[in-house]
């Protein structure tokens, strides 16, 4: 059976066994609120707890937990595909719980329940360190809240959403008197949670994906981490998960500096590598650009694929954001200025450019020909200027521009010698409506188009001439602001 489901106390859910939880890096964040969801959970449980006074065979339940038993060497842990909110909640209750009978009831009753939370949450045997959960952010503020050191927390616990939520937590139990919060720790007996079960061979990535469909859509970029961080075809030990996962979250996700649109961006790199990667490029849909990577990558058989993986990723977007928002010192900051404007029209290409021509290491580009790089994009802005000149729009190369540098491969494995020469001589000769225009065409064309057709565009170009052979250049963005189009001869 793929699926399997049990019911149980949420207490003992947590301290039944000694099997941890894992929290997947593909999963969101701890997002629940003191005031608002954090509250609301305690306050039902109060609220049924009256309504069911002596009434011992009327149970709460509060939803559905789905996890899946994951091996590590000699341990078991269970892999939480949803339920994250609710387990780590119920967890800093019963810290609160505990730190309360420790510091302020201490009977022995009291005394007995919280050293059984401590043993439940955190224990260490020689060098072995078993805690309770395990979600790799905010870990340090996690083991101190487990372990109940709390004489340790700093500023930086102080401002996670863990310690805050904890303390709210105590300070309302504070108010509370012993026979009170009593009530509350034996009503957590009648609290109930169904918990799923997924077997060995169930696909938790499509669970993952379906039980997050009703609410918050997820993007390409979550979905493809779900299937990064899976490690279906192998195991990995807490140190290598924390490697390979720090490579992502620090040496990755950290290119795309603008928070509020991370998600998108990173979705939209995403298309842009499997662009690179596969010479198409597949529709702007997180399902779509997730399952075309699941093509592409296939199985990721072994940690050590999965660690070269992420560092090509870190390698291409590294590329990609210099291309995109940044700026290089050795790269001609006119033709880049200029061809931002239609950026993921020719990314695929500009992109194979800085690549072929260049090394990467440690974040940085070290471009090893400044001359024959420049002289590719200036041939790439060649291209496009001529188009626009004979009324050829950019939305009809969109699919060709990515074929480039397979073509220019398969004619001359060692193209990128003279990428400038190789990359003209294929446009000038490949199928009507991807060529570039001769000059003889553009001068037939141009008195019979409208160049106010795209203003903007018009505007860029009108920079680009100003620009060539100057010194000092005008920025393609802030420089035009203002600028009006008088003539044109």
């Amino acid at each position: 059976m793929a699926i399997e489901g049990h019911q149980k106390n949420i207490r003992d859910l947590i301290m039944g066994d000694n099997m941890s939880f894992h929290i997947p890096i593909y999963q969101r964040t701890y997002t629940w609120q003191a005031k608002s969801e954090v509250d609301k959970l305690i306050d039902d449980i109060v609220e049924f707890a009256q309504e069911h006074e002596g009434n011992s065979k009327s149970d709460y339940y509060v939803g559905n937990i789905i996890v899946k038993s994951q091996n590590r060497g000699f341990v078991t842990e269970r892999v939480v595909i949803d339920g994250q909110q609710r387990i780590t909640t119920t967890i800093l209750i019963l810290c609160a719980i505990r730190d309360l009978y420790l510091s302020k009831i201490k009977t022995e009753n009291a005394l007995e329940s919280a050293r059984a939370i401590c043993r439940a949450l955190f224990s260490q045997e020689g060098d072995h360190v078993r805690i309770k959960l395990n979600n790799m952010e905010h870990q340090r503020t996690l083991n101190t809240l487990l372990s109940g050191e709390l004489q340790t927390i700093d500023l930086a616990d102080r401002s996670t959403n863990y310690w805050k939520n904890y303390s709210h937590i105590f300070r309302k139990f504070d108010t509370w008197n012993e026979h009170r919060l009593q009530n509350f720790v034996d009503i957590l007996e009648r609290v109930k949670v169904v918990v799923i079960f997924l077997d060995e061979d169930q696909d938790e990535n499509s669970v993952f994906e379906s039980i997050n469909s009703a609410g918050k859509r997820l993007s390409g970029a979550d979905l493809i981490k779900n299937f990064i961080f899976t490690f279906k075809r192998f195991q990995v030990t807490h140190f290598e998960e924390k490697q390979i996962i720090e490579l992502y979250t620090n040496k990755f996700e950290a290119l795309f500096t603008n928070f509020s649109e991370r998600e998108n961006d990173i979705e939209a790199f995403f298309r842009e590598y499997l662009a690179v990667k596969t010479a198409e490029k597949v529709t702007k849909d997180p399902k779509i650009v997730h399952h075309a990577f699941k093509k592409w990558v296939g199985d990721i058989v072994d940690f050590g694929a999965c660690k070269h993986l992420i560092l090509d990723l870190i390698k291409w977007a590294t590329i990609y954001q210099a291309l995109r928002i940044g700026s290089h010192p050795d790269i001609d900051k006119n033709s880049l200025g200029y061809l931002r404007s239609s950026f993921f029209t020719y990314a695929t290409l500009l992109m194979d450019i800085v690549e072929k021509l260049s090394t990467i290491e440690e974040g940085r580009i070290a471009i090893y020909d400044q001359f024959l790089l420049n002289k590719a994009i200036n041939k790439v802005v060649a291209y496009d200027a001529c188009r626009f000149l004979s009324g050829d729009t950019a939305k009809a190369i969109t699919r060709f521009v990515p074929t480039i540098p397979k073509k220019l491969e398969a004619k001359d494995p060692n193209y990128w010698h003279d990428y400038s020469a190789a990359f003209e001589q294929l446009v000038t000769l490949t199928t009507e409506g991807y060529r570039q225009p001769s000059i003889g065409l553009i001068e037939r064309r141009i008195t019979d188009i409208d160049l106010y057709r795209n203003k903007n565009q018009l505007l860029r170009f009108l920079v680009l001439m100003e620009n060539l052979g100057q010194n000092e250049v005008i920025s393609f963005d802030g420089g035009l602001k203002g600028c009006q189009i008088e003539h044109i001869r």
